[in-house]
């Protein structure tokens, strides 16, 4: 890749909607603002560097993906990178 290029981010309906969740959790809460500046940031994070970000923890060769976890307080993410 090149320092112009960026990954594409995924996520499924059921992690959408498991989003809006926490989020109203974390409305109820009164920390609402934190959550989400946080999930900028790791969105942003995911784009940019996602093979740097967080730790490696799977690599599954037949699907060409790799595995990974990162944590940003409040937040944890589990995510997979595909290359191609």
């Amino acid at each position: 890749m090149t320092s112009d290029d960026h990954y594409s981010v995924y996520n499924s309906g059921e992690i959408a909607e498991n989003f809006r969740l926490i989020l109203d959790e974390a409305k109820r809460h009164g920390k609402l603002s934190i959550v989400l500046q946080t999930a900028r940031w790791t969105t942003e994070e995911l784009v940019r560097t996602p093979s740097e970000y967080g730790e490696s923890r799977t690599w599954l060769p037949d699907a060409h993906l790799m595995m990974r976890c990162a944590f940003a307080r409040p937040l944890m993410v589990e995510y997979a990178v595909h290359e191609r």
